[in-house]
């Protein structure tokens, strides 16, 4: 066999190859397109069942330790959850945040998005406990890879805040949100609307502790930054102005 026979025979096989592989790609493409055109139709069930295609489509193909994999490991997680299978799901997010660290390092946006999801799955089981422990150890990662001020890290913070102001721990949300105020007021200025819509949530702790003076003023001030960058009628404001109007009514005594 002449070296040009050789030569085009591995030329051959080489292209072939790559056809075979370009037509696996498409495959997943496709695959994950049907999956996510069901689930936005609601239905649940078949998508997941495409969806588990894909994955065992992407493993064949990539082998265990692939961000093709990941990601359908991802996409199958969210459609489970979709589907009320909350115990799978839950467990394929696991592997997917330890198939990330091994893939990309612990550093990386994609485990940072394996965290943001765990969170939201636990905050959708209202299992508050987990969803605080998976927001606190995204924001650990978000201050390692962007830094402490970052908006990426301050949203979490937020999240974080709100969190415990939803279960009731007033005193840890105002003590977050009291940092983060600094931070908009230095970034932007005291009559910015982001600092009123923040003061809002604070004021709403201190209201839920009970502490109907501090709320009022807080509120007072909230609506004359709503009054200035909003206009009349504008949901955010009539619930401001209502919301005061009941403590002045409920509670005089504090005036």
């Amino acid at each position: 066999m002449t070296g040009i026979i050789k030569f085009n025979m591995v030329l051959i096989c080489t292209m072939l190859c790559a056809s075979f592989l370009m037509a696996d790609e498409q495959q997943l493409r496709d695959l994950n397109s049907r999956a996510f055109g069901l689930y936005n139709e609601g239905r649940y069930e078949e998508a997941s069942e495409i969806a588990r295609e894909a994955l065992r489509v992407a493993r064949s193909e990539y082998g265990n330790e692939n961000p093709e994999v990941s990601a359908s490991l991802r996409n199958l997680a969210i459609i489970l959850q979709a589907a009320g299978h909350a115990a799978e799901s839950e467990m394929l997010l696991k592997e997917v945040l330890d198939l990330d660290k091994k893939v990309f390092g612990e550093k990386d946006p994609a485990v940072i998005e394996d965290l943001n999801n765990l969170l939201t799955f636990y905050y959708l089981q209202k299992d508050y406990e987990k969803a605080i422990l998976y927001c606190k150890k995204g924001i650990e990662k978000k201050k390692m890879i962007y830094g402490a001020g970052h908006p990426e890290t301050f949203g979490s913070r937020y999240m974080l805040a709100s969190i415990y102001a939803e279960t009731g721990r007033f005193k840890e949300a105002i003590s977050i949100y009291d940092d983060l105020l600094r931070r908009l007021i230095m970034e932007f200025g005291e009559d910015h609307l982001n600092v009123g819509r923040l003061l809002k949530d604070k004021a709403d702790a201190v209201n839920g502790m009970g502490r109907y003076g501090e709320a009022e003023k807080m509120y007072e001030r909230v609506s004359c930054i709503f009054t200035e960058n909003l206009k009349e009628g504008h949901p955010e404001l009539i619930l401001v102005r209502k919301e005061l109007n009941r403590i002045r009514e409920e509670h005089p005594a504090v005036r």
